[in-house]
């Protein structure tokens, strides 16, 4: 019998303390909105090659695979991303004439302190 057991690095919260993220979260995008940024939305794996290209080779990757496929099938191209720098330099990149900047990224990851010379976490210099 298998054990149910969460994944480190995964947090699931209990539905009470999920309340209390997503009212904290909530407080967080109600402020960026009031001060006139928009939140993005980028996926959460992206291709190998693009995570591999610069300064990935370092970096603790995780492939996703079909498990019901058969083992010459299951070469894969995408991974798990493991920071937000890459699939925002990404989405910029392809949307850039679609964008105003500055433009702020909304994740959960940025409700921290502001960087070193950011008055505002994420802003993005045009």
């Amino acid at each position: 019998m298998i054990k149910p057991r969460a994944l480190s690095g995964f947090p699931e919260y209990l539905p009470a303390q999920q309340l209390v993220f997503n009212r904290v979260l909530s407080v967080i995008r109600d402020t960026y909105e009031a001060y006139g940024f928009t939140p993005i939305e980028t996926a959460s794996v992206e291709h190998q090659d693009v995570l591999m290209a610069k300064g990935g080779e370092d970096a603790e990757l995780y492939a996703l695979t079909r498990l019901n496929t058969g083992p010459e099938d299951r070469d894969t191209e995408l991974a798990l991303h493991f920071d937000l720098s890459i699939p925002l330099a990404r989405y910029v990149a392809q949307h850039e004439s679609q964008l105003v900047f500055p433009a702020v990224a909304d994740s959960e990851s940025l409700a921290g302190r502001p960087a070193a010379g950011r008055s505002v976490p994420g802003v993005l210099s045009g």
